[in-house]
């Protein structure tokens, strides 16, 4: 992925291809599809006006245009069969010398929807770089009908630029997580934050 601006400073993000799609960032929602579309179509063989092509472009348009409120959107979807999982890429800047900010952003992995019925009383708290502070917090909700579905984020503090790098995947069976776990870690460690250029006149 390119770099991308994102508040002051550049987002780039080395995320293997092979794994995931990177949501439109230019506001193309129907060119990106047009273009996800046949590179899906020719990795699985898909055939144009078949069943399989329709239902490909519809999960691929509702990505592309839903209203997820982060800076960047990902989708892995490795097969037909498997359930697609979207993660959602959230920048914040922050003042490095504010230390209610600095417990605001950690509270991502501690703090979640009170409305929602958990299986768990606490996420499960990972660290999975000593050297750059990401974290992983994995929590289980009860729907209605009983069933369990995962809520994941990952948080990791920035010093330059000050910033919070939070990343989120919500809603997958537990299957599915534990499928998608491995590639989600290697997602949140791609994340690198750049201080944009200085240009002098």
């Amino acid at each position: 992925m390119g770099d991308q601006q994102s508040h002051d400073f550049a987002v780039a993000v080395d995320f293997d291809p092979g794994v995931w799609m990177v949501g439109p960032t230019d506001g193309d929602a129907e060119g990106w599809t047009e273009g996800a579309l046949a590179a899906v179509c020719a990795d699985f063989v898909i055939s144009d006006g078949s069943a399989a092509q329709a239902a490909v472009r519809e999960v691929l348009h509702a990505f592309a245009t839903a209203e997820l409120g982060s800076d960047f959107r990902f989708l892995r979807l490795r097969s037909l069969a498997d359930v697609p999982v979207i993660a959602l890429l959230h920048i914040w800047p922050v003042d490095p010398t504010d230390v209610d900010a600095a417990r605001q952003g950690a509270a991502v992995l501690s703090e979640f929807e009170p409305e929602t019925r958990w299986y768990d009383h606490e996420p499960q708290l990972t660290v999975l770089d000593e050297g750059t502070g990401l974290r992983r917090a994995v929590r289980y909700a009860l729907g209605d009908d009983g069933r369990l579905s995962s809520v994941i984020r990952y948080h990791r503090r920035v010093d330059r630029p000050a910033a919070d790098v939070v990343l989120t995947c919500a809603g997958a069976d537990l299957r599915t997580t534990a499928m998608a776990l491995g590639d989600l870690d290697d997602l949140a460690r791609a994340v690198r934050l750049l201080e944009p250029r200085v240009t002098r006149p």
